[in-house]
């Protein structure tokens, strides 16, 4: 199609070049130039010409005029395109009238055979282009057509797909296998989603979101009836953890180490994973800007030199957690447990550790790690606090840790809340 519209080009130089020719042919032609100076301009004309031709060509193909991409151009923009090309068209016609009556008003002069056979040939240039104009509308009506309804086959099919996938990680009955290849299918739903219109985010936020609530669901804390079916589950919890880290691997560790999947946060595609457990979770040099980890576990988690700007944090256990040269700017952390954290070189502020629980970790017996030059605040206990609360009132603190949430509802009346 590009190479029609270069040729179109071509035929209107020439049709450029025909009529600067025949005005050097009259009698006092308006001016006095050289053979190779002629020459020169009217092969500059054809060129010119040419090359703008398949410049409209490469451009409308690119806007998806023609039915050459996925993705459906607007029907206004189908509509403007017409237009526009209808009033080039009406210009012709115009054109060759005004050619008309000029060729009338000289009919009893004399005019030589150059400029007999140049009228001739201008007049078979304006019919070829006419007819080619006429194509051209055809095909952008066409073409429109065609890629409109292979949209609506492409996004049926990603629909279908997501409904499969649902089913598949959703069936209690289903083998762990099975449930596995439902959470790659649901990611890579997510990444067609974006790769077929990256303005669709909010289909790839319903797939990310169904992922994250398989997570939130903390479904290795069911009673199984075996070893080898917990075993099953985490597995499928395994697969969800590294598909959210291939996914969200700093754009500088992407391209260094040539990381594949689509990156999913975005202002658009954001994780909720309020109360999730994420113990031990390996999520170093990631990019979670905006992440919900409320309540949530992240117990000996290793998240240094991710960026967790603007995370929420709230109630969030991180004992014993790697957080070194961590960004944490504008993080929400208020009754985050940092016992044992090791903040070495992280980004925040003094103003984002109201209420927070430093100092020696329950289990290592490790101390909290602040970064340098921030100044640290007293040391906190959770379970003290706790058993003071209870004893001079029946109100309880903010629960601050993932998997015990439950627990915490089953002992109300108890003066401890298990750390484990």
């Amino acid at each position: 199609m590009i190479l029609l519209f270069t040729f179109t080009g071509a035929l209107y130089g020439l049709l450029a070049a025909a009529t600067f020719l025949m005005l050097l042919s009259t009698d006092d032609p308006p001016y006095d130039l050289g053979g190779w100076v002629i020459a020169a301009i009217s092969l500059e004309i054809v060129v010119v010409s040419s090359l703008l031709g398949a410049g409209i060509g490469a451009l409308s193909r690119r806007l998806g005029l023609l039915g050459e991409r996925l993705k459906p151009s607007p029907m206004t923009t189908v509509r403007l395109a017409r237009a526009g090309i209808g009033l080039v068209a009406l210009l012709l016609v115009v054109a060759v009238i005004a050619g008309a009556i000029f060729v009338h008003s000289k009919w009893d002069e004399e005019i030589k055979q150059p400029q007999a056979v140049l009228g001739a040939g201008v007049c078979a240039v304006v019919a070829a282009s006419l007819a080619f104009i006429a194509a051209v509308l055809n095909a952008v009506e066409t073409g429109a057509n065609r890629v409109q309804t292979h949209s609506r086959e492409v996004e049926r099919a990603l629909h279908e797909r997501y409904s499969d996938a649902a089913d598949q990680l959703g069936d209690a009955k289903a083998t762990f296998a099975k449930r596995i290849g439902g959470v790659y299918a649901l990611a890579a739903v997510a990444d067609d989603w974006l790769e077929y219109d990256p303005t669709r985010t909010f289909e790839a936020e319903v797939a990310v979101d169904l992922m994250c609530s398989y997570l939130r669901a903390n479904t290795t804390y069911r009673d199984w009836k075996d070893e080898l079916s917990k075993r099953g589950e985490e597995s499928v919890r395994e697969a969800l953890i590294v598909l959210f880290r291939e996914h969200t691997y700093l754009p500088e560790i992407r391209e260094k180490e040539q990381k594949g999947g689509r990156p999913w946060p975005s202002p658009d595609v954001s994780f909720n994973l309020d109360g999730a457990d994420l113990t031990q979770i390996d999520w170093t040099d990631l990019r979670l800007h905006s992440i919900q980890l409320r309540a949530s576990d992240l117990t000996q988690a290793y998240l240094s030199g991710s960026e967790l700007v603007d995370a929420d944090l709230t109630g969030a256990k991180l004992i014993d957690a790697e957080l070194i040269n961590c960004d944490l700017s504008n993080s929400v952390m208020e009754y985050a447990d940092l016992r044992g954290a090791n903040l070495t070189g992280a980004t925040l502020k003094a103003d984002q550790l109201t209420h927070v629980y430093s100092g020696p970790s329950p289990g290592s017996g490790k101390v909290t790690i602040w970064p340098g030059g921030l100044t640290p605040p007293a040391p906190r206990n959770p379970d003290t606090e706790t058993k003071t609360k209870t004893k001079t009132s029946p109100s309880q603190p903010p629960q601050p840790h993932g998997k015990a949430t439950r627990r915490y509802h089953r002992t109300q009346t108890s003066t401890k809340i298990d750390p484990t």
